[in-house]
């Protein structure tokens, strides 16, 4: 690796015109593993990295019968499940898991592996390894440059895209700041990039203020989720030409630049990209999380995936914990990327990482007791993992690369080439004059809340309250909303008929700062804003993550209008 003065660099030859077109599938290799049959007993068998599920004892020479089998992997995060007492809980995310319905407590449901009977042994179907058939033979150079949190520039076979674009402003609704301010030349990139390409709908990846900058005509890329998230959202902003993209279809603009949608195993709306560049393999997933079980490709030249950190609300916005049990939940789930980067490059051997996804922070006044706890991973940590790998692979070592929005790497056959680039930096944010506009700018009806819930479609056996609170939620300043979607009726209520716990129903008591909410309901925005912003507290019973409640008014009961930012300047 070396530091060289800027120059131009040698791409390989456009072969094609920038149209997207659609070229295959992956060849796929199932992987599978042996289990005895042996000393299994009718009923629940923990057997360390399977549960299975027997009809009955196995007995000498019969023949075993299988109910299911699971492996012992949280869908959300990848984490190995602890098993007790027909529980198994991820330790990084808190996700559980009831064995005997196979249903996260959250409603999400974790499906059996493919298995078959040999003889007195289970062969199980478990991993699934990748390969690009439509790969260059020809590896020639590719370039990416970080622009700022899960913002990349790349550019090959004469076609350049950018990511996730969030490069000026706030995030989540005027709560979450860049850590570093983005250069101008990030958005001159943005501007004449080819094509762009956004991973889910939260504001950390679609961000409106961005995207104010690129011209309504410009082509997108996007997943093709069920619930049409993003989709949606970047239609409601103005842009036509959007290109929903089929799931693990391999996609090109010209045989040096092909790639692919990976969905995450939790059947969130997140997504990573598969990129196959001038014959060199790149994943990026900033959200993904266990991204496609991990099914993914090897011998990536580069792996850009998140590692900070940051939390999405949890578990700090959950009034369930004490803070005690808040900072040791946070350190778990910082634990858990940790553990997550280490099986991503055991799974798919890298000869680079660079984190994304990097960490943006609580800037306003109000959030400050929240930022000192949100506490990041350090980059050094990331570099000490792929030094530990390469310790024992010699021969494939994997080395960590910091991101510089002041370079560009080139990356070339067997070698990579960093080219400094001059910058010159926004202007900060001023965080009070965001949290002036959105007071300013919008107040709290209650009679709206209850007219949008109405119209929501949204039925479940769940009492949600919307308690509107002060800024640092210490009291109640507007009229409570309480919303029974089993019984589907809406109402505003006194605080001491405040519904915590209900036999039969999930309960939600949501306490939130008005002027969000407003914001939310007037613009028909996803209601995960205002937890990753955390800008509400919750009481929840049980004390799980109600999935479908947030997928339903986060996903499918969105219409994302634009409004203009007006800040006063003092």
């Amino acid at each position: 690796m070396a530091i060289a003065p800027k120059k131009p660099a040698k791409t390989a030859p456009a072969d094609a015109p920038k149209k997207l077109r659609r070229v295959g599938l992956f060849e796929t290799s199932q992987n599978t593993q042996i289990v005895p049959a042996r000393g299994l007993l009718q009923g629940i068998n923990d057997i360390g990295q399977f549960i299975v599920k027997m009809k009955k004892h196995v007995k000498m020479g019969e023949k075993p019968e299988v109910e299911w089998i699971i492996d012992q992997i949280c869908n959300h995060c990848g984490g190995k499940l602890q098993h007790n007492k027909g529980l198994a809980t991820c330790p990084y995310c808190q996700w559980s898991l009831h064995i005997e319905s196979l249903t996260y407590q959250n409603g999400i449901a974790k499906k059996p592996l493919k298995c078959r009977v040999e003889g007195r042994s289970l062969v199980v179907d478990t991993s699934i390894d990748l390969s690009n058939p439509y790969q260059s033979s020809f590896k020639g150079d590719f370039k990416v440059r970080y622009l700022n949190h899960a913002c990349l520039y790349i550019e090959a076979g004469g076609v350049s895209l950018i990511t996730d674009p969030w490069l000026l402003g706030p995030s989540f609704l005027g709560s979450g700041y860049l850590e570093k301010a983005s250069c101008k030349e990030a958005v001159h990139l943005l501007v004449k990039a080819d094509f762009i390409f956004i991973s889910s709908n939260r504001s950390s990846c679609l961000h409106p203020q961005t995207l104010a900058f690129v011209s309504k005509t410009k082509p997108f890329i996007v997943p093709n989720f069920a619930a049409k998230s993003v989709e949606k959202s970047l239609q409601s902003l103005g842009f036509k030409n959007v290109h929903p993209l089929e799931f693990q279809q391999i996609y090109e603009f010209g045989s040096f630049f092909q790639f692919s949608v990976f969905a995450p195993a939790d059947g969130t709306e997140e997504s990573g990209l598969y990129l196959c560049l001038s014959g060199h393999d790149v994943i990026v997933n900033a959200y993904g999380g266990y991204l496609n079980s991990f099914n993914l490709p090897s011998d990536l030249t580069l792996l850009c995936t998140a590692f900070s950190g940051g939390t999405s609300g949890f578990p700090f916005c959950i009034n369930n914990y004490d803070e005690a049990t808040q900072k040791r939940l946070h350190a778990n789930h910082l634990e858990g990327f940790k553990r997550q980067l280490e099986t991503l490059i055991e799974t798919t051997k890298p000869a680079y990482v660079m984190p994304i996804a990097t960490p943006y922070n609580q800037e306003a006044e109000r959030d400050g007791a929240i930022k000192a706890l949100n506490l990041k991973n350090s980059f050094k940590e990331g570099q000490q993992i792929c030094e530990t790998f390469s310790r024992s692979h010699r021969k494939q070592p994997t080395k960590w690369l910091i991101p510089e929005d002041s370079l560009t790497l080139e990356f070339k056959e067997n070698d990579l080439v960093q080219w400094r680039e001059d910058i010159h930096t926004l202007k900060k944010e001023t965080p009070q004059s965001y949290v002036d506009f959105y007071t300013k700018k919008f107040t709290y009806n209650p009679t709206e809340l209850i007219e949008y819930l109405k119209d929501s479609g949204y039925k479940a056996k769940q009492i949600v309250t919307f308690v509107p609170m002060n800024e640092t939620f210490e009291r109640v300043v507007a009229p409570i909303v309480q919303a029974n979607f089993g019984t589907q009726t809406f109402r505003i209520v006194p605080v001491r008929t405040i519904i915590k716990q209900q036999e039969g129903y999930r309960t939600l008591v949501l306490k939130v700062r008005p002027e969000i909410l407003a914001c939310i309901v007037s613009n028909c925005l996803s209601f995960e804003e205002m937890v990753r912003g955390f800008h509400c507290r919750m009481e929840r019973s049980p004390n799980a993550y109600e999935a479908h409640f947030w997928h339903h008014f986060s996903h499918q009961y969105i219409a994302p209008q634009p409004y203009a930012i007006e800040l006063i300047k003092g």
